[in-house]
């Protein structure tokens, strides 16, 4: 419990949640929520109910913000996740060694990812989620319960399903790992293992056939690209727990990796054959699962921190682990969840100033107007390591003052809403908002891109750069910092 609340606290008392993408999810929850009753988003934006791997957040929003307020709900969903997550590892490590052993510990920094930074939320939340159903089966398959796990997975995995398919396959694959490793060693035969797993497993892809039977004809599906770029992959590992400090977060990938290695090869400790064995099939879907798939950005580097965590989940300390040994390792634990967890605090709370000064002028937008943000980047052809992370600001202007949002991602058979602005030119869907000083990669720079906002916007926001800007036929009505709003003369 209270390495559950030490996972709550890097993020329980700040006024704003810093990940990258979470402004823009806020602006989506905001037109969810409305329902259509402002007339004004309504002729910006259509929201309709239906049937998507992709909705965890979207409706534990519903439920929460009319009780709570909008960004009371989602801070309290988004806090709840390394929460949930802590308790997920804990438990499975419980139900697969009979207790937790010290190698635990190891992997609970893993619960503040580079992936939770980028506020992959619903994702985030599913593979917290997983978690908790995975120590539950395997507790259920150590109790040999399993008619009564198949019965009660299988409106869990529609669960895990509905959350996000994404996290909802990488249970599919631990499931898959721990179930055959169980009936192996009770057959010690592979065909007998096969043929009693299609059952228990069968019965986890129901939700996927029933998506497929009731997903509309015209709901589409999004790219899929970038196959066996091992480059990437391996650049995935190196920053899975990139926050703020290059050095010391790259010191902390580097040492769970020495981890990994010291407990899968070290003579003292053992490994839970279902936990290996399933580390073993994500490892391989790691490899297969292309860069962006289906339109899902950054598809394999979501499967990293899982991995990781369920490779040291595997090991525990054996009978004949030396006192020494066992403590150090238990120490080891401890002081590198607390200073992680540490760290996190410490950065956030510094990106949490820095967002909350940008937002201060948002008082200055008019409620219900046609708003056109512009988040100014640095040219970098490689991933800044403290990248800036305001890309998705607008999403508040929406839920705050009822502004237009040109940040809203629109990805075929993935999202719910859907846009309609004309009046907004290109500066409609994301990536409108994104701009650059100077004229980058083949994109325009921000002087050259401002000049393309259609005269029917009278309001602009920009914030990031190195300085600040002054745009013929605007002037600045409030700024703080580097966050200026402007009006058109």
């Amino acid at each position: 419990m209270l390495l559950c609340v030490a996972a709550a606290l890097p993020l329980a008392f700040l006024d704003t949640l810093p990940l990258i993408d979470l402004g823009g999810h806020l602006g989506r929850y905001a037109i969810q929520i409305d329902g259509g009753a402002s007339p004004v988003l309504r002729q910006w934006y259509s929201f309709h109910w239906g049937l998507l791997p992709n909705l965890g957040v979207d409706l534990l929003v519903q439920v929460l913000a009319p009780i709570m307020g909008l960004e009371p709900a989602v801070k309290l969903i988004v806090v709840s996740i390394p929460v949930l997550q802590v308790a997920g590892w804990l438990l499975i490590a419980r139900a697969a060694h009979g207790h937790i052993p010290p190698t635990a510990l190891l992997v609970l920094p893993l619960a503040y990812s580079a992936v939770f930074h980028f506020g992959f939320i619903n994702f985030n939340l599913c593979a917290a989620l997983a978690s908790l159903a995975l120590a539950l089966w395997i507790e259920l398959g150590n109790r040999n319960q399993t008619a009564l796990r198949t019965a009660i997975f299988v409106p869990l995995s529609c669960v895990l399903w509905v959350c996000h398919l994404a996290g909802w396959a990488i249970f599919c694959v631990l499931a898959a790992g721990v179930e055959l490793a169980r009936l192996y060693d009770k057959t010690g035969n592979i065909r007998d293992t096969i043929l009693r797993s299609i059952l228990p497993l069968g019965a986890l892809l129901l939700p996927q056939i029933i998506g497929m039977i009731m997903a509309p004809v015209h709901s589409g599906r999004g790219v899929t690209v970038d196959f066996f770029n091992f480059s990437n992959k391996l650049i995935w590992i190196v920053i899975v727990l990139r926050d703020h400090w290059q050095n010391w977060d790259a010191a902390s990938a580097i040492f769970l990796l020495l981890a990994v290695g010291g407990a899968w090869h070290l003579p003292h400790f053992r490994l839970h054959k279902g936990l290996a064995l399933g580390a073993i099939f994500l490892l391989v879907c790691f490899v297969a699962v292309p860069t962006t798939l289906i339109g899902s950005a950054f598809a394999d580097m979501r499967l990293v921190p899982t991995l990781l965590a369920v490779t040291l989940l595997a090991a525990r300390p054996g009978a004949d682990c030396g006192r020494r040994l066992l403590l150090a390792v238990t120490i080891a634990g401890v002081a590198f969840a607390g200073a992680r967890f540490a760290g996190n605090g410490i950065a956030l709370a510094r990106i949490d100033r820095q967002f909350t000064r940008t937002l201060s002028v948002l008082p200055a937008v008019p409620r219900d107007t046609l708003l056109v943000t512009v988040a100014i980047s640095r040219c970098d052809i490689s991933l800044p390591w403290d990248a800036d992370r305001r890309l998705h600001l607008a999403g508040y202007a929406l839920a705050r003052r009822g502004a237009f949002a040109n940040d809203q991602w629109v990805l075929p058979g993935a999202q719910l809403l859907t846009v309609h602005n004309p009046a907004a030119g290109r500066f409609v869907t994301e990536p409108s908002q994104d701009a650059y000083e100077i004229s980058c990669r083949g994109m325009e720079s921000v002087m050259q891109k401002v000049t393309l906002i259609p005269q029917t916007t009278r309001y602009m926001w920009v914030y990031g750069g190195t300085r600040r800007f002054v745009f013929p036929g605007w002037h600045v009505i409030r700024a703080a910092g580097d966050s200026v709003v402007y009006q058109r003369d």
